[in-house]
């Protein structure tokens, strides 16, 4: 069992890395279509198939619909930005989290994530440098292991393969 002074300071750890990653330019994305993926084909509850764009914070979602993630809906973990994957490895060791709002119940009111009990997603920062505040970047931790990240404060999500 850790003891609370060194998770503190493994978390220390961490994000001192993190930062210094960011110094050295490692923290971008890859540009990778392969990574990214482009349109693509997603199953929809009542439907037998949809642009992946539908849930992706466009005009046309549905609000109740189920949505599966297909493959290029996924980014490995190697091409997260660094502070991502500083985030993950908070999470897997249980914290200590760098913002008071870290770990709380996010509540999927958009549906863009598969639907799961309440209390099942739990919402974590991963620090944007540069931001005076806490960014636009979140990783979404689901109950049953499966882990999200979202660039751009909820409107897409992508599934983490690691």
């Amino acid at each position: 069992m850790l003891t609370p002074l060194f998770r503190l300071l493994l978390s220390i750890i961490l994000v001192l890395s993190a930062l210094s990653a960011n110094a050295r330019g490692d923290h971008e994305l890859s540009t990778d279509p392969a990574i990214h993926g482009g349109v693509s084909e997603t199953s929809v509850t009542g439907a037998e198939s949809a642009p992946s764009n539908l849930w992706r914070g466009s005009p046309n979602f549905q609000v109740g619909v189920t949505h599966l993630f297909s493959h290029s809906d996924e980014i490995p973990i190697q091409a997260l930005p660094v502070e991502a994957r500083t985030t993950l490895t908070l999470i897997d060791q249980g914290g200590l989290f760098p913002f008071r709002r870290d770990g709380v119940v996010f509540q999927n009111r958009e549906s863009r994530l598969p639907s799961r009990t309440r209390g099942c997603y739990r919402e974590y920062t991963v620090p944007t440098p540069g931001a005076g505040d806490r960014g636009a970047r979140r990783i979404i931790a689901a109950c049953d292991g499966v882990r999200y990240y979202s660039d751009d404060h909820y409107r897409s999500f992508r599934k983490i393969r690691r």
